[in-house]
């Protein structure tokens, strides 16, 4: 039942291990990949169509009785804003980071509290943090680029973004712990 809470919490963790990588460990020299990572177009529509076909079936229940319930014109529609996205966007990898975040704190704080663990305020203060970051990412996605070319030239800025992401690599596997043994 809690499948998904602990896809989601493995893989923010994952993410909160290569983040605190990233700024703690590989950004200390002009990396010009690094860079350019919030304008990756693969990367972000790998992301994008992931959640866009991921939400397919909540739209699903929110239109239950309505006309544009049928599956068929979802998933039509989620073709057609894939191709919209890919051809008329920017920032892709940004923007799809930012909805897998939000997207992720969302189910996270859904079925934790289904799922009611000791200790579940903590978590969902960081899972709370997380669809923060997610919303900041997505309303101006020229912020992440900022972020890592910033943190690329100052050793502060390093240290203030990788401990927080380190610190969030250690609740969450906290989380994922807790959700393991009391599932």
């Amino acid at each position: 039942m809690f499948f998904w809470l602990i896809v989601l919490l493995s893989a923010l963790l994952a993410f909160s291990i290569a983040a605190a990588c990233t700024f703690l460990v590989t950004a200390r020299r002009e990396n010009p990949a690094l860079t350019a990572l919030p304008r990756h177009k693969i990367a972000g529509m790998i992301l994008g169509i992931w959640i866009i076909f991921a939400c397919v079936p909540h739209v699903m229940q929110l239109l239950e009785g309505s006309i544009f319930a049928s599956p068929l014109l979802l998933y039509t529609a989620a073709v057609v804003l894939t191709v919209l996205i890919w051809k008329y966007s920017d920032y892709h990898f940004a923007r799809g980071l930012a909805v897998a975040l939000i997207y992720a704190a969302y189910l996270m704080l859904r079925e934790g509290y289904a799922l009611n663990p000791p200790c579940y305020p903590i978590f969902a203060t960081l899972f709370f943090l997380t669809g923060l970051l997610g919303i900041m990412i997505g309303s101006k996605p020229v912020w992440l680029r900022d972020w890592l070319i910033a943190a690329q030239r100052k050793k502060s800025i390093r240290l203030v973004s990788g401990i927080p992401f380190a610190v969030a690599a250690v609740v969450y596997a906290a989380a994922l712990i807790v959700v393991v043994v009391f599932a």
